[in-house]
């Protein structure tokens, strides 16, 4: 498997814990309703203000946002209208993210159902020579899939930068699932990206991992991934995935797939879940999220 050396992507050689620098958060906001993939969905109303929670002061991210968004009828989403009266989000949201240091705020594209896949993949064609050594991806509205998430987040974070050692988040683990909740099964409908990606083919080293019968994951896209699974793949490879996200005009696709892109086997482990670490970590912790696991 290849091994990218240290030097090649700036890598310490010394022990010491992650920096805030070195764990990344990467979402994108689709905030107008009128270019949301589902106006049923409440997913339009992706105002980022969640980003700005204190708890997201310690970390570096990377937001991306729609181009075609940027207009007079971006939607105002209650939290904004509940604080600031009629304000819109144009001029009192964007306008504080665009004031953050520790915020890249890049315009990007979207396509009508492509969600999260330009946000994901553009992040990683852009920085694969230069990535940071966790990456948390999260949607527009991330308590959506885990109410607790940011709760999670916030323990995760402090976990890692206390372990000298490297032995909580590593190589090793590599993939975590942020979402909770139900567990999607299926494989039919996910075959032909995997195809067009080369599972198919004896030469991809892959191949052998993914079954014929199914592939299983935790709905819906939204994971922790440590570097080294990302550079598992050339950046040929997400630059593929990138043109068929576009190309399909639909993404929905790739997330039963993410974890096997990440080296992961066919049906995720669902230990791998940041949701089941925290709770395992805290058994007084009341609020769980019970697993349900559908077939398609």
């Amino acid at each position: 498997m290849f091994k990218p050396s240290k030097n090649r992507i700036g890598l310490s050689t010394t022990s010491s814990s992650p920096t805030p620098s070195s764990i990344h958060l990467v979402t994108g906001l689709l905030v107008n309703s009128e270019h949301a993939w589902n106006k049923n969905d409440d997913r339009k109303n992706e105002s980022g203000s969640w980003l700005l929670n204190p708890f997201f002061d310690r970390l570096n991210k990377t937001v991306y946002i729609s181009d075609v968004l940027i207009t007079e009828k971006n939607i105002v989403s209650s939290v904004i209208l509940n604080r600031y009266g009629t304000q819109t989000w144009q001029n009192y949201l964007l306008k504080s993210l665009s004031n953050r240091d520790d915020i890249d705020l890049r315009p990007l594209a979207q396509y009508k159902k492509s969600q999260e896949c330009p946000y994901y993949l553009t992040y990683i064609i852009d920085h694969y020579y230069n990535l940071p050594e966790i990456i948390l991806f999260s949607h527009g509205r991330p308590q959506v899939h885990n109410p607790h998430i940011l709760k999670h987040w916030s323990w995760f974070i402090d976990r890692v930068q206390q372990d000298i050692d490297h032995h909580f988040f590593n190589a090793s683990v590599g993939f975590l699932s942020s979402n909770c909740g139900i567990y999607v099964k299926r494989f039919v409908r996910s075959r032909p990206i995997l195809d067009l990606l080369g599972y198919n083919r004896s030469m991809n080293p892959f191949a052998n991992q993914i079954r014929v019968l199914s592939v299983g994951t935790y709905c819906c896209a939204q994971f922790i991934v440590h570097r080294s699974r990302i550079l598992q793949h050339s950046i040929s490879f997400w630059r593929l995935a990138l043109k068929i996200s576009i190309d399909m005009n639909d993404c929905s696709h790739f997330e039963h797939l993410w974890h096997i892109f990440f080296g992961e086997s066919d049906e995720l482990d669902p230990k791998k879940s940041l949701a089941v670490w925290y709770e395992d970590a805290h058994s007084h912790f009341n609020e769980y999220c019970p697993i349900k696991v559908l077939d398609e």
